[in-house]
């Protein structure tokens, strides 16, 4: 749901001063309203929950005397956020009674001086139309991906009508951890580039903010080049901040149908580029990762992962061993005890009593597949601790 706070970092909301408390700051706003002259009896009626209304001088000049009690009736409808035009921020008096209503009931109290009505009418408006389509569309990607694969195509048509059926996916994480704002920023700045607020009707792509990572996906009539420079390009034409987000890229596919196929293969891509610091990392070059990511939620992985972490993490609860910090290292080390060693500032040997007690405590025995077991452990941990339980979609 769209808040107060997403629409101050719009262009239009530039001049705002918010002369009241902050504590309302994250009330929803589904529509907007003008009030020039209505009685209380009137905005009872005409104005509605969650709009963000605006006051203009007319009201403030004319009738001074009754701003108080219209101002009570817009605090009844329980309105979103209010904002008065003023000619002078510094100067013009707001009456304190006023603002310790709007404290009292949450309700931001604003007052700007250079926008237009209109502006700011089409900016919430829009703001709200992109917010609704966003949650419709990332409904539809989160029905896509708990559906069978008969069923994608079907689906990719719900998703949006005019997607054609060459595709490729992208899907980006925040390299930072201010993962909120990093995915709002990136939603404003692509909003921005459309040309009206229908455009994402007129296009067979889909740009959804999703849980903790945009998912992007292009469509083309036209066979989809499946090299590193051309996939980069078809992303800078989304236009946000690309810098800001680890980006996994799918293999280009021919038909809707393996739409469902590609998401796994950009969150696949995007989890593996968050691990290795990279910007971009198409699904074709992340190797393991590629066959170890994709099938984290089974059960079998689930239970190898926790039951293996119990075992690790008790033995060093109970000896303070650091078992779980040398595994980790050893295998970011490339299994070089060496480096491993220099890199924990600890002796070689030291290191090798550790790994060979990690074996011990898992019953380990054959050395060949005890690094298969630590590596998958470990590249394992890594991404539970990125995802911490949470989906990114």
């Amino acid at each position: 749901m769209l808040k107060v706070i997403d629409l101050l970092s719009l262009d239009e909301f530039e001049s705002f001063k918010l002369i009241s408390d902050s504590k309302g700051l994250y009330n929803n706003v589904a529509g907007t309203g003008i009030l020039d002259w209505e009685t209380p009896k009137e905005i009872a009626k005409d104005f509605h929950k969650d709009d963000f209304v605006f006051i203009t001088l007319y009201m403030i000049g004319q009738e001074p005397e009754n701003m108080e009690e219209r101002f009570k009736a817009l605090f009844k409808v329980n309105v979103a956020a209010i904002g008065i035009k003023v000619p002078d921020q510094e100067t013009f008096p707001i009456p304190q009674e006023i603002v310790d209503l709007a404290n009292t009931h949450r309700t931001p109290l604003f007052t700007y001086t250079e926008a237009y009505l209109e502006d700011l009418i089409f900016a919430i408006r829009s703001a709200v139309f992109y917010n609704d389509a966003n949650r419709v569309s990332l409904d539809y990607l989160r029905f896509l991906m708990d559906s069978s694969e008969d069923m994608t195509a079907s689906i990719a048509k719900k998703l949006n009508p005019l997607f054609n059926d060459n595709l490729v996916c992208y899907c980006c994480i925040p390299a930072a951890e201010e993962t909120e704002p990093a995915l709002d920023r990136a939603l404003e700045d692509y909003r921005k580039t459309l040309t009206h607020n229908l455009y994402i009707y007129k296009s067979g792509d889909a740009f959804i903010r999703c849980n903790r990572c945009l998912m992007i996906i292009y469509t083309s009539e036209d066979a989809i080049p499946d090299d590193a420079k051309a996939l980069e390009q078809i992303l800078d034409g989304f236009h946000f901040d690309r810098e800001q987000f680890c980006t996994g890229a799918s293999s280009a596919k021919a038909g809707l149908g393996l739409l469902q196929e590609a998401v796994t293969e950009a969150v696949s891509a995007a989890i593996s580029a968050f691990i290795g610091g990279e910007r971009l990392q198409l699904f074709t070059e992340i190797g393991s990762d590629g066959l170890i990511i994709p099938t984290l939620d089974s059960r079998p992985h689930m239970q190898f992962y926790r039951k293996t972490l119990r075992a690790i993490t008790d033995y060093d609860e109970k000896h303070s061993a650091h078992l779980l910090e040398t595994l980790l290292c050893y295998i970011d080390s490339e299994s070089d005890v060496a480096l491993t060693a220099k890199n924990l500032f600890q002796h070689g040997n030291t290191i090798r009593y550790r790994l060979e007690k990690i074996k011990t405590i898992l019953g380990i025995s054959l050395s060949t597949d005890a690094y298969v077991q630590l590596y998958m452990f470990a590249k394992m941990h890594k991404i539970y601790s990125i995802l911490k339980e949470e989906p990114l979609i």
